[in-house]
C-alpha cells in the first residue's frame, strides 16, 4: 500500500525476482493513506484515512469482495466523519476468529495527550473522540458511520476499549484472547502488549508503559529526565514540559501492560 490509495500485489515473494503489480486504486476502496489490511476467506478488508482538507481526515475500512470473474465490489463498511488528523490515525484492522466482528484500532492523536494546534489549525486541540480506541464492528455492516462526539461514541456500543497509544498490530492466541502491541513515544517510555478486554482502560495519555505522564507534574523539569534525550523533536518542540491545563484522568482504573519477566 503507498499514500494514494494504491495497493499492489506481489507475485512470487519467494523468488530472487518477484514482481509487482497494481491491483487497487483509490477509485476502487476510496482510502488515500492505507495503514491495515486483513483477509477472511476470499474478502479483503482496507483500514486508512483520506485527507479533506489541511488538518482533517476521514477514517474507514473497505471491503473489496471477490467476483466469479475475480474482481472485487468494493463497499464501505465503517467511517468515521471529518476530524482533526492524528500523529497515529487508524490502523490495524482483524477479525476475531468465529468471524463475527472486525476490531479496528485507532491510536492517539498526540504523542503524548499535549496541545497539538497543527500551526494553529486546531487551537488548544489535545485527544479527540476518535482517538486512542479500538472499535468493534459487525462483518456484516455496510455504510456505518460513526458519531463524532464521545458521549455518542461511548454510547454506540461499537467501542470495545479506550487508552491506546498506538496499537498498530494484534493478534488473537488459541484461547481467543486478543492482543496487542502499543509503542512508546520519544519519551522512553516501555512499549507495551496488552490483553485487550471489553471495556477497559489502558490508560493513555495518563499512563504509558507502566509510567505515569510526567506531564502531569507541575515540577516537571525536562532537563532532569533521563528517559528523553534532548535531541528528540519532541523535545526541540518543546513537547516536554509541565503542563497545568493537563486533563485529570478518568475515574476509572487503568489496565496494566503485560509485564516483561525475562527469559523463564
Amino acid at each position: 500500500c503507498l499514500p494514494g490509495g494504491d495497493v499492489y500485489e506481489i507475485t512470487h515473494p519467494e523468488s530472487p525476482t518477484p514482481t509487482e503489480s497494481l491491483a487497487f486504486t483509490f477509485a476502487d476502496h476510496g482510502i488515500t493513506h492505507p495503514q491495515g489490511m486483513h483477509f477472511r476467506d476470499s474478502v479483503i478488508f482496507l483500514s486508512g484515512h483520506t485527507v479533506h482538507s489541511p488538518g482533517y481526515v476521514t477514517a474507514r475500512i473497505s471491503k473489496g469482495t471477490l467476483q466469479p470473474n475475480g474482481s472485487r465490489t468494493w463497499d464501505t463498511v465503517v467511517q468515521t466523519h471529518p476530524h482533526p488528523a492524528s500523529k497515529h490515525p487508524f490502523t490495524s484492522v482483524m477479525c476475531d476468529p468465529q468471524g463475527q466482528f472486525l476490531y479496528w484500532a485507532s491510536g492517539a492523536r498526540t504523542m503524548t495527550g499535549e496541545i497539538s494546534d497543527d500551526n494553529g489549525i486546531h487551537p488548544g486541540r489535545r485527544e479527540g473522540p476518535y482517538n486512542s480506541r479500538l472499535y468493534k464492528i459487525p462483518i456484516g455492516t455496510v455504510g456505518l458511520t460513526l458519531p463524532s462526539d464521545s458521549a455518542g461514541l461511548d454510547s454506540s456500543g461499537y467501542v470495545y476499549c479506550w487508552g491506546l497509544r498506538n496499537a498498530y498490530d494484534m493478534d488473537w492466541n488459541a484461547a481467543g484472547e486478543l492482543f496487542a502491541i502499543d509503542n512508546s513515544g520519544e519519551r522512553d517510555d516501555p512499549e507495551e502488549l496488552n490483553w485487550l478486554q471489553h471495556g477497559k482502560h489502558y490508560g493513555f495519555p495518563w499512563k504509558m508503559g507502566d509510567h505515569w505522564n510526567p506531564l502531569m507534574n507541575p515540577n516537571y523539569d525536562v532537563t532532569q529526565d533521563p528517559l528523553v534525550n534532548p535531541l528528540c523533536g519532541g523535545y526541540q518542540q518543546g513537547i516536554f514540559a509541565a503542563d497545568p491545563t493537563f486533563p485529570a484522568p478518568p475515574n476509572t482504573p487503568f489496565v496494566d501492560p503485560i509485564l516483561n519477566l525475562g527469559p523463564s
